[in-house]
């Protein structure tokens, strides 16, 4: 409540209020004996103009004290009321509910995508994580009014540089940061500082320059994307391949949302499955869904892996197929 006062700035009136009050009723009470009550009453008609009669007679002493009192306090009166109806109606308590509201859904999130810039390619990131129905915080100078409007995305308007603005993002629960501010220099600052409040957190970051990609690893990023290197190639793999780009791309995103491969953890398989080789589970002959490469416990990635690969539980699957084939996969295998 005292945050509440403070960050609407309506204290001030309050207090004005308050001490007008205050002066009124001891001023009854000592000039003409007035109860304590009375003189409140007294004290609130006198003050508010609403012109109702004395509670009881006054002395001469008593009607200078009230005229002083309605001259000295009807401006300040009339000038506090002013401020506070000001203060709903412009929005500022408003805007203070709506970001209670938000630091409440912030808090309730768990292995959410904090995403630190609402330029160009931290919109086209949010896009495709609102697609699969990931939660996403963005962290933004300008707040959230070109941010598009999905139950699974909240908006913090700050520095994501700031430690304070990552943590009220909920920095400290979050599976994963996009850093996609314009400065490099502050897109490392925002890597130094996610790692140091979540090292679990999963750092992706854009680079601008050529040579901020080593010092965006060195300060802790997974991965450095460059967007205006990778739209090139992209490019002039369309011209060399462009067969082969555009079915990557199908398999890819259809329609803006990842339908055609996912990543499987051997986790989800049954503990009798761990420590089999691949060709042993039939993914293909019983679902449909392809193989298409593995990942290691320790890391390596391998492309089309050997049917003789055997599972681990920390490794992960790389797999092709349709939306009704992963159903029936996830149907079969999933540990039940």
């Amino acid at each position: 409540m005292l945050n509440f006062f403070r960050v609407t700035k309506i204290h001030h009136p309050i207090l004005l209020i308050a001490s007008i009050i205050a002066i009124g009723t001891a001023g009854y009470v000592y000039l003409e004996n007035y109860r304590l009550l009375d003189a409140l009453y007294m004290t609130i008609i006198t003050i508010g103009t609403v012109g109702f009669g004395e509670v009881h007679p006054l002395s001469e002493v008593g009607r200078l004290f009230t005229a002083v009192l309605i001259l000295t306090t009807l401006g300040i009166f009339a000038y506090s009321i002013t401020l506070i109806s000001h203060s709903f109606v412009e929005g500022e308590a408003r805007r203070y509910f709506a970001e209670k509201y938000i630091r409440r859904k912030i808090k309730k999130m768990k292995e959410h995508v904090i995403i630190c810039g609402l330029g160009r390619t931290g919109k086209a990131a949010c896009h495709e994580l609102l697609a699969a129905d990931s939660k996403i915080v963005i962290v933004d100078r300008k707040g959230g009014d070109k941010a598009p409007r999905s139950e699974n995305l909240v908006v913090v308007s700050g520095d994501a540089t700031d430690e304070k603005t990552l943590l009220d993002a909920g920095i400290e629960h979050a599976r994963a940061i996009i850093c996609t501010l314009p400065s490099d220099a502050d897109n490392v600052f925002v890597i130094l500082t996610a790692k140091g409040l979540n090292p679990q957190i999963h750092v992706v970051c854009r680079a601008s320059q050529e040579n901020s990609y080593g010092k965006m690893l060195r300060a802790g990023a997974d991965s450095v994307i460059r967007p205006e290197e990778i739209g090139g190639n992209m490019m002039a793999h369309m011209v060399l391949k462009p067969d082969v780009t555009e079915f990557w791309r199908m398999l890819s995103f259809k329609d803006g949302a990842p339908e055609n491969y996912k990543e499987v953890l051997c986790s989800i398989f049954p503990d009798e499955t761990i420590g089999k080789p691949i060709h042993d589970l039939h993914v293909r002959r019983i679902t449909g869904v392809s193989i298409i490469g593995y990942k290691t416990a320790e890391g390596e990635i391998l492309i089309n892996p050997l049917l003789d690969r055997e599972l681990e539980r920390d490794g992960k699957l790389f797999m092709l197929g349709t939306n009704s084939q992963f159903e029936k996969f996830y149907e079969v295998f999933t540990k039940k």
